[in-house]
């Protein structure tokens, strides 16, 4: 590690890549995406300093910049950086949490779906138990049976095969 990085543990911890990228479109700060890190682009303004990355360590995302470009002013430096870091921890929270509402909404949906599809399935097996035993009455009592089905409905033409 160059001897003028530095480390920052971030509480929230930040483990959703997807929610952290989030959080910097919405805070407004430039960012380029690596395999392990984001990398952000240096941004006085927004209080970015130089060389400042989100790296992936042991599943969570731990905020490293090098503090060598702000020697020159360290209070101005930690107010801007716990500024930004303050916003994207707001931002990433609420981002967090709207996935945390659609996970649950589709988890929701998906249940409802297969509750729809279970029912259908059990409504399918007793029409199938009933057309069953119709047909198996019908042949006992002599008829042969006709099944035409549509999308909806099972009619079962039922003709005498000798005259008992």
């Amino acid at each position: 590690m160059v001897c003028g990085n530095f480390r920052i543990e971030t509480l929230p911890i930040f483990t959703d890549r997807e929610c952290l990228i989030e959080a910097l479109n919405k805070c407004s700060i430039t960012y380029s995406e690596q395999a392990t890190a984001i990398q952000l682009i240096e941004d006085r303004v927004y209080g970015v300093p130089k060389d400042s990355v989100f790296i992936l360590r042991d599943g969570r995302y731990e905020y490293s910049y090098d503090r060598v470009g702000y020697r020159n002013n360290r209070y101005r430096e930690q107010v801007l950086k716990i500024n930004m870091l303050a916003r994207i921890e707001q931002e990433y929270k609420l981002a967090f949490n709207n996935k945390k509402k659609r996970l649950e909404q589709m988890r929701i949906e998906a249940e409802e779906a297969e509750r729809r599809r279970l029912e259908e399935e059990r409504k399918r097996q007793i029409v199938e138990a009933k057309v069953d035993k119709i047909i198996k009455t019908a042949k006992a009592k002599g008829f042969y049976i006709k099944r035409k089905e549509d999308s909806e409905q099972i009619q079962l033409v039922l003709v005498r095969t000798s005259m008992n």
